[in-house]
């Protein structure tokens, strides 16, 4: 088993958010900006715990893109996005 302070484990933890972006963005582009929001919600979440902000203004970006496309309308934001 490994510690949950060996640098892999804490390699991991930092990264997190960073992959949960990745997520919400995919969830942007196949249509389903509100669990990518919800993905958000809880990057932000971990990010508030751990205090650690690598990838903090990528995740808000990525909400902005998605509240815009829940304004929109799906369809017509995932085409914007994909000009992207």
């Amino acid at each position: 088993m490994t510690s949950p302070l060996s640098p892999r484990c804490v390699i991991a933890r930092l990264l997190l958010p960073y992959y949960w972006a990745l997520l919400a963005e995919a969830y942007g582009y196949v249509g389903r900006p509100n669990d990518g929001l919800q993905v958000f919600n809880k990057a932000l979440t971990h990010i508030d715990i751990t205090q650690e902000r690598f990838s903090e203004a990528e995740l808000w970006r990525l909400k902005g893109e998605l509240l815009l496309q829940v304004e929109r309308g799906v369809g017509e934001s995932t085409l914007s996005m994909s000009k992207l």
